[in-house]
C-alpha cells in the first residue's frame, strides 16, 4: 500500500501554497462557533418541504430575513420570511432581537473528538503505515485506559455473539 498521499495538516497547507489559485488558511478550532444556536434565536427554519435539493437560494440585502428559491433562474420564485419577529412585535421584542444581533456572543463549537473505538483502529491499524515522523500527530497513541476499554467492550461482543 502507497502512503504518498497522506498529509499532515502543515504539510497540506505548504502543498496547497504551490497554487496561485489556492490560498489556504489555517485555522484553530477555536475560530468556529455555533451559528445554529446564535441563529436560531432570531430566524426560523425553512418550511417542511419548501427547500428541496435542486433549488438555487439566495438572499437580497434590500429584503433581510427572506429566503429566496427558484427551481430555475427566475422561474418558479417562492420567498419565505424566516425573521422570527410576528408583524405585531412589541417595541420590547424587536430590541431583545436587535440586542441578540448586535452582542453576537458566539459560543464556540465543541471540538468534535474520534470515539474510542476509532482512536484504537487509527493507532492499531493505519499507524503502522504512516512514516515514523509523523505518526504521533497523525495515529496519536490513545491512553492506556482507553485502549484496555475498547478491547474488553470487543471481547464481550464476541463472547455474546457466540450464543
Amino acid at each position: 500500500m502507497s502512503v504518498i498521499a497522506l498529509y499532515t495538516m502543515n504539510q497540506l497547507i505548504c502543498v496547497c501554497n504551490i497554487s496561485d489559485s489556492i490560498t489556504p488558511i489555517h485555522c484553530s478550532s477555536n475560530k468556529f462557533f455555533n451559528w445554529d444556536l446564535y441563529l436560531d434565536r432570531i430566524y426560523k427554519r425553512p418550511g417542511a418541504g419548501t427547500v428541496n435539493k435542486n433549488h438555487i437560494f439566495k438572499s437580497v440585502q434590500t429584503k433581510p430575513g427572506i429566503l429566496i428559491t427558484e427551481t430555475i433562474k427566475d422561474v418558479d420564485v417562492k420567498e419565505q420570511n424566516l425573521i422570527k419577529l410576528s408583524k405585531n412585535a412589541t417595541g420590547g421584542q424587536k430590541s431583545g432581537r436587535a440586542r441578540i444581533i448586535n452582542g453576537k456572543k458566539l459560543k464556540n463549537k465543541k471540538r468534535p473528538e474520534l470515539r474510542d473505538i476509532k482512536q484504537v483502529d487509527l493507532y492499531e491499524k493505519w499507524g503502522p503505515l504512516v512514516p515514523a515522523q509523523f505518526r504521533d500527530e497523525i495515529c496519536p497513541k490513545p491512553s492506556n485506559k482507553i485502549i484496555k476499554s475498547v478491547k474488553e467492550e470487543r471481547k464481550a461482543k464476541r463472547n455474546t455473539k457466540q450464543y
